[in-house]
């Protein structure tokens, strides 16, 4: 029994440490009237399920090196029996180096997501085919985009494969009967995502996020001032996109400036004063992300 046991727990440990999300998933039905508690109970669970225990890269991460998620899946209409309208909240943080404080990088909402759920039915994903759900689909097309935000903060333009991943989901998913695909569904898309994310023209806004986090928050413990610094001018880099594109319709920007503002301002408003032009900042901000103005006015008060 003992080497059958020792395989067995070898495979276990292999299985624990080979996953690289760590999920919390939230379905919110109170908006609909439903004798079908059970079913959305269950929904939840295979989803958590499903995110967590599926490898959605060959990377093998310890417990702790697990990428925290969360998924809010507000349903907001039943259309038919097995198909419902919903709202879906994406979030996911890293962790800074020597501290226990979590960084948001991802933070957005889907407001076009509709998909088919019957009761108890297994969640499968296929890289290379449309599910015909649209449950799993928006799912890994999150989470691959989720890994590639991720991969970025560590490494310069690291997570281009990953954000490629979530561009093969968006066009598997073309021509289907679902909506948030198409570059003509709205400005504010999947589809627009991740193609506006992988633009060339916002490579400086890539590059930001890796010099913001591996040379500012990941150094803060060693040099406040210094980390400071390179977060000021790691954002001040952004000025490149006033000539470049129309930053004020950018949907890539938007959605990495409503994960930082707060953030920022916090960086910006204590502690060890900023020795770079923290005026400029301060503009260039205003400027590019007038959305966020509360937050920009907190720098260095």
């Amino acid at each position: 029994m003992k080497p059958i046991f020792l395989i067995l727990l070898f495979f276990l440990s292999l299985k624990n440490f080979s996953q690289e999300i760590l999920a919390e998933v939230n379905v919110d039905y109170s908006q609909i009237q439903t004798s079908k508690r059970s079913s959305f109970v269950e929904l939840q669970k295979s989803l958590e399920n499903f995110i967590n225990t599926t490898q959605w890269t060959k990377r093998n991460l310890k417990a702790f090196e697990r990428i925290q998620v969360s998924f809010s899946l507000i349903i907001t209409e039943q259309i038919q029996n097995n198909t419902y309208k919903a709202q879906l909240l994406v979030q996911s943080r890293r962790p800074v180096y020597h501290s226990d404080y979590f960084s948001p990088i991802v933070n957005l909402t889907d407001n076009d997501f509709t998909f088919k759920y019957i009761d108890f039915q297994p969640l499968i994903f296929n890289q290379r085919k449309f599910s015909g759900t649209n449950l799993t689909d928006v799912i890994a097309f999150y989470i691959y985009y989720i890994l590639g935000a991720d991969a970025d903060t560590f490494r310069q333009n690291g997570g281009k494969e990953w954000y490629e991943m979530a561009q093969q989901i968006t066009n598997n998913s073309q021509n289907q009967d679902f909506s948030g695909w198409s570059r003509t569904d709205g400005i504010r898309n999947r589809f627009t995502l991740v193609n506006s994310t992988l633009a060339s023209q916002n490579t400086p806004i890539r590059l930001m996020m890796y010099q913001y986090h591996r040379k500012g928050l990941d150094i803060m413990h060693e040099n406040q001032i210094s980390a400071k610094k390179n977060i000021g001018n790691a954002l001040l880099s952004l000025d490149k996109l006033i000539f470049s594109n129309n930053y004020t319709q950018n949907y890539f920007l938007d959605n990495v400036l409503q994960a930082k503002n707060n953030e920022i301002a916090q960086i910006f408003s204590g502690g060890e004063p900023a020795v770079f032009p923290i005026g400029d900042l301060r503009n260039l901000l205003h400027k590019i992300a007038p959305n966020y103005s509360d937050s920009w006015e907190k720098l260095n008060k």
